[in-house]
């Protein structure tokens, strides 16, 4: 454990701070937290370094402040803010290396971070790893490091200059990019282009009802979720077996419309008594029955109206 020599820094001033996260959300209520947090950073004998992190959308930067200096740099695009987070602690023990204190308390509002370097042990993340080598080096040069969870936006200064200085920052840094970051990125990178290749396809039945390429929830009975997906798509064995036999496309006997999907479910007057049966409305859109969240009386509209087994 990395901060195992260290637990009145990560334990009693983090979870003394985590017990009023929920109060500090109350607006009258940040003025006394931002009062008891200057409390404990005066009455505590070390040197104050406050950290942060940001990603926008082609900006991404940390910031350090010490000794009433700001610090700050500007990231590769393809880095995540924890990386950036990350990056901020592991300068500012650059900074510490080179000072002439010897007591220090490092403020970061990343708690996923903190956490990381508190079971270091488990940590994969690069920069982490380098952090645990370099505050155990500055350590055995007599340094007293303590890290400090501080929530970000209620008015502490420090974290509020740290915060400005890494969304602003502009002076590139040499550094390396974690292979998780290169991967999330090319990953959102592909979504991108492929959501963008089905925003043009207008004319897809499912695109009308899913035009987002986000996953849906399965439905737990495999038989219903193939049903439903061939109502989503529009292409049912009622609908489309003409393809098959080589007979004409099949017409509503009451409509003369073509039998579609979108007809059955939702237009063909046959059905209205069964529509108001189970949806309590005749006017209905396809989204509302084989959404994200299908209709709960689908299936029995379908049986009811005969249409469940031609599906």
């Amino acid at each position: 454990m990395l901060l195992s020599t260290t637990h009145l820094g990560t334990y009693l001033l983090s979870n003394m701070m985590i017990l009023l996260l929920n109060l500090i959300k109350i607006p009258r209520l940040q003025l006394f937290y931002n009062k008891f947090f200057i409390t404990i950073v005066v009455n505590i004998p070390t040197t104050s370094v406050f950290t942060d992190g940001s990603k926008a959308d082609e900006h991404v930067g940390f910031g350090v402040i010490m000794d009433d200096a700001s610090y700050s740099h500007i990231l590769s695009v393809f880095c995540s803010v924890y990386t950036a987070e990350a990056m901020a602690i592991s300068y500012a023990l650059k900074l510490i290396s080179s000072s002439q204190y010897r007591k220090f308390c490092i403020y970061s509002d990343s708690m996923s971070v903190l956490q990381q370097l508190e079971h270091i042990e488990n940590a994969t993340h690069p920069i982490l790893l380098n952090i645990a080598d370099t505050v155990y080096y500055l350590k055995n040069k007599g340094c007293d490091i303590v890290f400090c969870w501080t929530p970000s936006h209620v008015g502490i200064v420090g974290n509020e200059k740290a915060d400005y200085v890494s969304r602003t920052a502009s002076i590139p840094i040499e550094h390396t990019i974690p292979l998780a970051d290169i991967r999330k990125s090319v990953q959102h990178y592909i979504l991108n282009k492929w959501q963008e290749t089905w925003d043009r396809q207008v004319n897809n039945k499912l695109h009308r009802i899913k035009p987002s390429i986000v996953l849906w929830p399965i439905f737990p009975i495999r038989g219903f979720d193939v049903k439903l997906t061939r109502l989503r798509i529009g292409h049912t064995w009622y609908t489309h077996i003409y393809l098959l036999s080589g007979d004409s496309v099949p017409l509503c006997t009451s409509c003369n419309e073509v039998q579609t999907v979108d007809h059955i479910l939702t237009k063909c007057p046959d059905f209205n008594s069964s529509r108001l049966n189970f949806f309590k409305t005749t006017i209905l859109d396809l989204n509302d029955l084989v959404g994200e969240t299908p209709h709960p009386n689908l299936f029995s509209f379908l049986r009811d109206i005969g249409f469940l087994f031609g599906i």
